[in-house]
């Protein structure tokens, strides 16, 4: 990631006195100086809030330990979680039981969300739906290669997403 992967916008670092007193083996090294070092935008629209809990919060859903990340809307939420261990991000619905795979590690789901942030601030006012899904569609393929079980067809939250956008349902400025 380069020095300022948000281009500017607004950031939430992991404290890292918090990272410090986890658990060992909580999340991969990775994971943790990604979070402390370059943190997760406060928003991207539509997408992620960086809300609720403190980033890193811990929580136990089926007997597992998970790290919360941040949510998926301003009100009533999905909240995006990271699993002890290997750091695979998950999605759980409002109803804080059902979930969807989202991304391998936690710097994959950072690089998702910054090339989503990317995708909004290109063709936000493109005014060209055909281009956007187009470029959308583009978009998959090159991430299907950087994390490809989270493209997949069944039950992986980013499938559903750029299934969206090829829809033409979910697009920049919509």
């Amino acid at each position: 990631m380069s020095d300022d992967p948000w281009r500017g916008a607004e950031v939430v670092r992991a404290d890292p006195a918090a990272t410090a007193a986890l658990p060992p083996g909580a999340l991969p090294p990775d994971a943790l100086l990604l979070l402390t070092r370059h943190g997760v935008p406060a928003q991207v629209e539509g997408m992620f809030y960086r809300l609720g809990d403190p980033l890193l919060a811990e929580r136990t859903i089926g007997g597992v330990r998970w790290y919360q990340l941040g949510t998926d809307e301003t009100g009533h939420a999905g909240v995006y979680l990271a699993r002890h261990g290997d750091g695979q991000v998950w999605h759980t619905a409002d109803d804080g039981v059902t979930m969807l795979f989202v991304n391998s590690s936690v710097p994959l789901f950072l690089m998702f969300l910054r090339r989503w942030h990317d995708f909004l601030e290109d063709f936000r006012d493109a005014g060209d739906d055909r281009r956007a899904v187009r470029h959308g569609r583009r978009l998959r393929r090159e991430l299907r290669c950087a994390d490809r079980p989270a493209l997949r067809t069944d039950a992986a939250w980013w499938a559903y997403v750029y299934e969206e956008v090829a829809d033409g349902v979910r697009l920049p400025g919509d």
